[in-house]
């Protein structure tokens, strides 16, 4: 049984570890063409590499260029699910509604998500809609772990009032930046001795990006920007 297999594998890893040997990074399997979905999800890979959503695609690339990378699913840890799902419904290839029944038959072809119940699948969503961009998420891939900038809720799905985002098991990373915004940012930076506070913000902060409709809570961005205009 592949359950028995995989708890034996964790049990051995423990017991290494106790014995004094260092423990090893996790290794990372990522899905390709197996799974004829992740190929239609993965194209464009230079349209999609730019902006904050542009994390979907250097995470992948990253990772296949990455000495944990491992050819046989067996020995893999964790999974990567790439799709760059966002730039594909910005830029015009898929409609929700299309994207929606693509995760979905993608998903459950996945040969290795039901072992786990999808729990050592990794999936990175990069927009503001975060998880929300796959409609069914929540009946899909609830105990799967998203990489992703947005933890909270967002504004353009004023009918939503859970945030995809989940402290236990998802991990919140950086949005891309190009090398020019990263010295953009560098050049404004105050000296930290002149510095009341320490902040660094990147997006927009007009009306629509104000409070959530179903919370009603702090203007955040609205705050960062009067610290701004205040020096």
């Amino acid at each position: 049984d592949s359950r028995i297999v995989s708890l034996r594998r964790v049990m051995l890893r423990r017991l290494r570890e106790g014995l004094g040997e260092p423990p090893q990074p996790p290794r990372i399997y990522v899905y390709s063409r197996e799974v004829p979905e992740v190929q239609e999800l993965t194209q464009g890979a230079s349209f999609c590499g730019k902006g904050q959503w542009g994390m979907e695609v250097h995470i992948h690339e990253w990772l296949l260029a990455s000495s944990r990378l491992v050819q046989d699913p067996e020995e893999a840890d964790f999974f990567l699910v790439p799709a760059y799902s966002i730039c594909m419904f910005e830029g015009g290839f898929f409609n929700l509604q299309k994207l929606d029944s693509m995760y979905k038959e993608m998903v459950r072809s996945l040969p290795y998500f039901g072992r786990n119940h999808g729990r050592d699948h990794i999936f990175t969503f990069g927009s503001g809609m975060s998880a929300n961009v796959f409609r069914s998420w929540r009946e899909e891939i609830p105990e799967s772990i998203f990489l992703t900038p947005e933890t909270w809720l967002f504004n353009d799905f004023p009918d939503q009032s859970e945030p995809c985002f989940n402290t236990w098991k998802d991990i919140a990373i950086p949005g891309y930046l190009h090398r020019h915004e990263i010295l953009s940012l560098v050049s404004q930076a105050k000296p930290l001795s002149e510095r009341r506070h320490l902040a660094v913000f990147l997006g927009r902060t007009d009306p629509s990006r104000g409070p959530h409709p179903a919370t009603g809570e702090a203007d955040v961005r609205g705050a960062i920007r009067r610290l701004h205009e205040e020096g």
